[in-house]
């Protein structure tokens, strides 16, 4: 799986601060681990974190990586999935990010000479720099 930038670093840190010499990232008694539930479920409750599982760390990861700019094609390969379908449930956008993305429509309703079609023979016009109520 690709990693950024950031997390190799993390990575290379740790190991060379805990002395491993293993290709793999997840080894124990220098053996490769292929399957870190166990781990992943002891190291949440020493957390004190009860209620979740590895399914959370996939929704917690699109989600960031799709808020922050990452596109979907790309976040369907990585998380090697068969279809946008299967990746649309994964991704789950915080309010702030909902409420920043609707801002591209900001001065939509507002215009020096704005007006509004209301049918083919009907025109409504507003006074320039008129400003529409918005909805909280």
């Amino acid at each position: 799986m690709p990693i950024n930038d950031t997390l190799a670093e993390l990575f290379r840190t740790i190991r060379k601060k805990q002395g491993l010499t293993s290709e793999y990232l997840f080894v124990y008694q220098s053996k490769r681990i292929k399957d870190v539930k166990t781990a992943y479920n002891a190291a949440l409750k020493r957390a004190g974190i009860l209620v979740t599982n590895l399914q959370t760390l996939r929704h917690t990861f699109a989600s960031h990586f799709v808020m922050r700019g990452g596109s979907l094609k790309a976040l369907e390969e990585i998380l090697g999935q068969a279809n946008i379908k299967t990746i649309m449930r994964y991704v789950h956008l915080s309010q702030e990010h909902k409420k920043e993305a609707v801002k591209v429509l900001d001065g939509l309703t507002t215009s020096n000479s704005m007006s509004f079609y209301v049918t083919n023979s009907e025109k409504l016009s507003l006074p320039q720099k008129t400003q529409l109520p918005t909805v909280t």
